[in-house]
């Protein structure tokens, strides 16, 4: 069935004036017939005229400069041009245009002048996938494809969202920010580790975009520290809100870890040159687990990195403190997290990463007696004279959904 789509349902959309595309003003020019129709840069010397405010081209000469075939019925009058392979149809005098399962509805009934048929330059646009800009200074149309020129600001938008997934960075309608501290800033507050970044590349694989403001894309961000390589594949949908791209909705279809090859070396180096130093981040980290395990929340806080309460207090709402997180905690669950086969494979003066297989038990509310073993990397943290815990990172948590999405069909 045909959807209908009327150009003054698109004009509700797009604000009319010198720079829309869609209406030009009788005013623009003392010879309308110098209006230049320029199509990806190029001038296709196919004269528009304006027609009841509005832009039109002879339909035949389009299609001969764009390359697609035209054909007319001599008995009907219906003319038809193959567009991507795709006949578009409409008959002069009538103000109905049909291409694929869409209707598109002109504002006048489609004009004949001068023996040529005539048809509104901003379906060409949406057929096509174009911008329609008219510059009235040159008195020149512009047909600019989606997202022309908008691949940098998307790919710097990606990446920063992957550094610092602020709500900042959403779109006005994303519903993730209904659950996000808006006012704290991501940007602001990353933390700085000393671990060392081999490579981080951002790669955009696919761009698909739908309208210049709206585009879907796929993207790898591939990173190499001294402890991990990591790979991401995310997919993403923008939207250009007030001139800035933002993100409308997110998702990962794919993570990966694997450790560097040389970690074996590395944890060995440490063991021998730093012995002390390498016992003492493991006695502060197992402090930090069996106060965990026993409950003991003075010795948790005392062990854990400030700069995680710090955080955790600013981005919680309303008034209960992470410290009083962490006692309602012990209260509603026993679970215990108990490290083994820990090797410290990172060392410098801030901070600190073993490897480790953790073993997790947890007693579910009905009784059931839950456990896992994981493999993880733990990072810590250097102040008020220990070491304190900062992060578990579950090596198990990899996925691989690559072949079940269907994204851009």
């Amino acid at each position: 069935m045909a959807i209908r789509i009327f150009a003054a349902m698109l004009a509700i959309c797009i604000l009319v004036s010198w720079n829309s595309p869609l209406r030009a003003s009788a005013g623009a020019s003392a010879n309308r017939s110098s209006i230049q129709l320029i199509v990806d840069h190029q001038d296709v010397h196919v004269v528009p005229i304006i027609k009841s405010g509005r832009v039109y081209v002879p339909f035949r000469q389009m299609c001969n400069a764009l390359g697609y075939p035209v054909q007319s019925d001599a008995e009907s009058g219906m003319i038809t041009g193959m567009i991507n392979g795709e006949p578009l149809i409409f008959t002069p005098h009538f103000d109905e245009i049909d291409y694929k399962d869409m209707r598109y509805f002109s504002d006048i009934e489609l004009p004949i002048i001068n023996g040529q048929a005539y048809f509104p330059i901003w379906v060409f646009g949406m057929i096509l996938q174009y911008s329609v800009e008219y510059n009235k200074l040159t008195n020149t149309v512009n047909l600019i494809p989606y997202g022309e020129g908008q691949e940098t600001a998307i790919k710097e938008l990606v990446t920063k969202y992957y550094e610092t997934f602020s709500p900042r960075l959403y779109t006005s309608d994303n519903l993730k920010r209904g659950y996000m501290n808006l006012d704290y800033d991501f940007e602001a507050n990353q933390y700085m580790s000393e671990v060392p970044v081999k490579l981080f590349q951002v790669n955009m694989d696919r761009i698909v975009f739908s309208s210049s403001t709206e585009a879907k894309l796929q993207v790898t961000y591939t990173e190499q520290t001294d402890v991990l390589n990591r790979k991401d594949i995310f997919l993403y949908k923008v939207r250009r809100e007030h001139g800035v791209w933002r993100i409308a909705d997110d998702g990962s279809i794919y993570t990966n870890f694997e450790l560097p090859a040389d970690l074996d070396q590395k944890a060995a180096s440490i063991l021998e040159e730093h012995p002390a130093e390498q016992q003492a981040v493991l006695a502060d980290m197992r402090t930090y687990y069996n106060a965990l395990n026993m409950e003991i929340p003075e010795q948790v806080v005392q062990y854990t990195s400030p700069w995680n309460i710090q955080r955790s207090n600013e981005l919680t709402y309303g008034d209960e403190t992470w410290e009083e997180q962490l006692e309602a905690g012990f209260k509603y669950s026993d679970a215990t997290r108990i490290a083994s086969d820990e090797r410290v494979i990172f060392l410098g003066k801030k901070n600190a990463v073993v490897h480790a297989a953790v073993r997790w038990n947890e007693t579910s509310p009905d009784g059931e007696k839950l456990e896992d073993e994981y493999p993880a990397l733990i990072y810590l943290e250097y102040a008020n004279g220990h070491w304190n815990y900062l992060d578990e990172f579950d090596l198990s948590l990899t996925e691989d959904r690559r072949n079940e999405v269907h994204y851009f069909e």
